[in-house]
């Protein structure tokens, strides 16, 4: 159900950036994924975004066709015991910026 909402309110979003942006940069910050899918980030948020709903997000934006950057930031790799965390991360972005 919460992923309904958050990919209704990308679409939104997306639409309005459309209308009014000639370009967009995309910012993701691993922060507000959450820390029991990628614990590996200084400020986790705790009940953070799932996976999908980043991506449903970011694939939203990417819709637009007048996304230029992305921007991935907080990803600390002291804390990603066995790379878990960076291999997800790694999957996550293929499967969205990757078409």
């Amino acid at each position: 159900m919460r992923k309904e909402g958050i990919s209704k309110s990308a679409e939104e979003a997306a639409r309005h950036l459309d209308r009014t942006a000639d370009w967009v940069i995309c910012h993701l910050d691993l922060d507000v994924i959450d820390p029991s899918t990628i614990p590996a980030v200084d400020f986790p948020c705790k009940e953070g975004l799932g996976l999908e709903e980043v991506r449903a997000v970011v694939q939203a934006v990417q819709k637009t066709e007048k996304m230029k950057v992305f921007n991935l930031t907080a990803y600390d790799p002291t804390l990603d015991t066995g790379q878990q965390s960076g291999k997800m991360i790694l999957n996550l972005i293929s499967n969205m910026l990757v078409s």
